[in-house]
């Protein structure tokens, strides 16, 4: 048994037409969205070098505004998270710096700078087994870091252990001794990249740390 259909061409010319004009809706609704992320990106990012600025100013008030809508404008941005972060931290608020830097250490686990701040966070809100298990965790990545042992050193004197407080504060000092060479050849590279502020900066730490 045949069936037997009729094709009628204007129809199909109509589901042709049909099918460039969404093609081409689509192509121009994906450009608008690419052309208003970036915008938002630099609208963001504008911000956030406000929001910075009033940071080094101690204007910590105008800093946090700025920085909230800095992250409404760019989600998952990460420096504005961080020195969000630390706002919160220099006011006390523990809690909320805790959540902030908790977030950003899920997302970027090799941050060890993340990993500090959150260390101090857990010290100073005296969530004393938390902060000894990620210290644990970041000596188990790095042996050598001297701000390593200074908070062993602290969480030791806590728990009125002195003996291990004198041993971390030893080894602090010995790992401290030997960071002048790493100063000194960051100073080198800075100079070499004509960054003379920078190049000054470390080679005065390399210094110091000779004396």
């Amino acid at each position: 048994m045949r069936l037997n259909f009729k094709v009628n061409k204007n129809f199909l010319k109509k589901i042709f037409w049909g099918r460039k004009v969404l093609k081409k809706n689509l192509g121009v609704a994906l450009l608008g969205l690419i052309f208003f992320s970036c915008g938002n990106n630099e609208v963001a990012n504008d911000f956030y070098l406000n929001a910075v600025k009033k940071y080094n100013e101690k204007d910590f008030e105008s800093a946090s505004i700025l920085l909230d809508k800095a992250i409404s404008k760019k989600k998952n941005f990460s420096q504005a998270l961080f020195l969000k972060g630390k706002i919160l931290f220099f006011e006390k608020n523990f809690f909320e710096a805790t959540k902030v830097f908790e977030n950003l250490c899920k997302k970027y686990h090799e941050n060890f700078d993340y990993k500090f701040w959150l260390l101090r966070c857990y010290f100073f809100s005296n969530k004393i087994p938390d902060a000894k298990n990620l210290l644990t965790k970041m000596l188990s990545q790095n042996s050598e870091d001297w701000r390593l042992f200074y908070w062993k050193a602290l969480l030791s004197k806590k728990d009125e252990d002195f003996e291990s407080y004198f041993l971390a504060l030893n080894t602090a000092d010995e790992h401290l001794k030997n960071a002048h060479a790493v100063y000194l050849e960051l100073s080198l590279i800075w100079n070499e990249l004509e960054m003379t502020d920078k190049s000054l900066f470390y080679s005065s730490k390399a210094q110091t740390l000779q004396k």
